[in-house]
């Protein structure tokens, strides 16, 4: 080989460019590495509805009452808000009861073009609980009624003689509570992030003060983009206003909300709050809200793929992921789901809802689901923050695993070894931070092409290396960069090797006996679990198998 041996350049980057203590550093952490209901609730229900046309105005209904019920995701703190901003939401904590109206229109969830405008009169008492009226061109198309204590939410659609039960546990019912359609979130929300104030202006007679949010995080997840407007009577400290326009699937959705006619701290009969079903009226369906966690989330999104053929939603907004969810249903089936089905739409609209509950906590979530298959097994989905040192990833085939942020680990290395990486060597020390089974199948892969079909007779890096070097004759002509691209590909497959040995997983390597013709033949394997083992077959294709399967695998490879 020309200039420079592969030996030189692999002892290179194993040890002289790659200061020792970080080295060591990497090997030894590379290891490391490897509420509620939402705004779609209740569209698991649309065929049926509208297979009825007495409800299709009550359809219309249901998808502004999920959406209402969806705005749940809320908290944070006043800190930077002015004093007459933290005097609002000081009086609105305060209230144990209140009524107000709200104003819903939705436009592009589907191809009909925009919902009819729905008015929401909305009553909540800490004590008695919450009920929900939706009105029509001034008829009742729904009633949802969420009492105190009963773990349970109901929605009444007269129209249809039938009605709606979401079955919640204690957890998620406490979760719900004081949350659910909650003016007095939405103000804490609107003080707890950044802000414009708008001045003052006169709304119906009474003097108002005003301030402006851009940020999606003011729908609870709802939204790809949302921007509100809150208006505050300035004698009383009190909301007269309300406003949020909200943009969902690449602007395709677009929803606007109105509250208003606010009365703060009122009297309510206690009996507005328990569910009246008239005895001719039929139970429509009875669902179990799933708990908002990875699993759930897990779940969904493989439904959501099974129907898709492989592809995600395109974000986790849930006005986003309801359309898409519709238009798919539609599409493939367009008949009622069955009950199991509704279960499976459930948890896609509850995976929204852990979306938006991370983003709540703080955990600074990220989702790929624009680009991200279930094909592209090794890419990353969707990832969110669980220390300040590393992350949960879900990939592309819907597999999970924590993962250090390289960077912040990187970073730490070089502190401890009072070392200077040049910035163009920090990608290699990153990547021994990051040793996985892609490493090794590519360095073996370069291998092949260099020997012909063969594998080295060892993969430990002294024997590779060597065997490497062997083949200088083959390297001949290819320009220096990519001899150096090359030796660091097979480098790297021995030190991925190295880093299953050293953590005693029952690494076995047979490359002193297969070849690339052996596609059925155990090339290498690794223990992953009790009773599973990692497979990579002689044609570099791999799979899980059990430790039976090995046998009689290793077995057939020794004939």
């Amino acid at each position: 080989m020309n200039n420079e041996r592969i030996e030189n350049i692999l002892q290179n980057l194993a040890c002289e460019d790659v200061p020792a203590e970080v080295h060591r550093i990497a090997e030894e952490t590379s290891g490391n590495f490897s509420k509620t209901l939402t705004p779609s609730t209740q569209h698991i229900l649309w065929s049926d509805i509208v297979k009825n046309p007495i409800t299709k105005l009550a359809a219309a209904a249901v998808i502004i009452i999920a959406v209402m019920i969806g705005i749940n995701q809320f908290g944070g703190s006043i800190d930077g808000a002015s004093v007459v901003w933290a005097d609002v939401v000081k009086n609105v904590e305060q209230i144990q009861s209140y009524v107000f109206r709200l104003q819903a229109k939705a436009t592009g969830f589907d191809s009909k073009g925009a919902y009819p405008e729905a008015e929401m009169i909305v009553y909540n008492s800490s004590k008695y609980g919450s009920r929900m009226d939706t009105y029509i061109n001034d008829k009742v198309m729904s009633i949802t009624y969420s009492p105190a204590a009963k773990n349970v939410v109901i929605t009444v659609l007269p129209e249809a003689k039938k009605y709606m039960r979401m079955l919640l546990t204690q957890e998620q019912f406490n979760r719900m509570q004081g949350k659910d359609k909650d003016p007095r979130e939405f103000i804490k929300l609107f003080t707890s992030v950044e802000y414009t104030e708008l001045g003052r202006d006169v709304i119906n007679g009474v003097e108002v003060e005003g301030i402006e949010v851009d940020s999606p995080k003011i729908g609870g997840g709802m939204f790809e983009s949302a921007l509100g407007r809150l208006w505050v009577d300035v004698e009383t400290d009190w909301p007269v206003l309300m406003e949020i326009e909200g943009v969902a699937a690449g602007g395709k959705v677009r929803t606007k909300m109105v509250m208003d006619q606010f009365q703060w701290d009122v009297e309510l009969d206690p009996t507005i709050f328990e569910p009246n079903i008239p005895a001719d009226y039929s139970l429509m369906a009875e669902m179990k809200l799933p708990d908002a966690d990875e699993d759930v989330m897990i779940e969904g999104l493989q439904f959501f793929a099974e129907l898709s053929d492989g592809k995600y939603p395109s974000s986790m907004a849930s006005m986003t992921v309801a359309r898409q969810m519709q238009q798919l249903w539609q599409q493939k089936y367009d008949r009622p789901p069955t009950d199991q089905e509704r279960g499976n739409f459930l948890k896609v609209n509850t995976a929204c809802a852990f979306y938006a509950q991370l983003e709540q906590e703080g955990k600074k979530p990220q989702y790929y689901g624009d680009t991200v298959t279930a094909e592209d097994a090794d890419a990353v989905l969707m990832r969110w923050r669980i220390s300040d040192d590393e992350y949960r990833v879900i990939y592309g085939d819907l597999k999970t695993e924590n993962v250090v942020d390289k960077e912040k680990l990187l970073n730490k290395a070089i502190k401890l070894s009072g070392a200077k990486i040049p910035a163009g060597k920090r990608g290699l020390v990153m990547r021994m931070l990051n040793l996985n089974e892609k490493d090794l199948i590519k360095g073996l892969a370069v291998f092949l092409d260099l020997s012909g079909g063969r594998y080295p007779t060892k993969l430990d890096a002294k024997t590779t290396i060597k065997q490497a070097d062997a083949l200088g004759s083959k390297w001949s002509g290819t320009p220096e960069d990519e001899r150096k691209k090359k030796a660091q590909d097979i480098f790297f497959a021995s030190a991925f090797y190295n880093k299953l040995v050293r953590e005693k997983q029952d690494v076995a390597y047979y490359g002193d006996k297969i070849t690339i013709e052996d596609s059925g033949k155990v090339l290498m394997r690794w223990k992953i679990s009790d009773d599973e083992y990692r497979v990579i077959f002689g044609d570099l294709t791999a799979e899980n198998v059990t430790a039976e399967k090995l046998a009689e695998l290793e077995k057939l490879s020794s004939e």
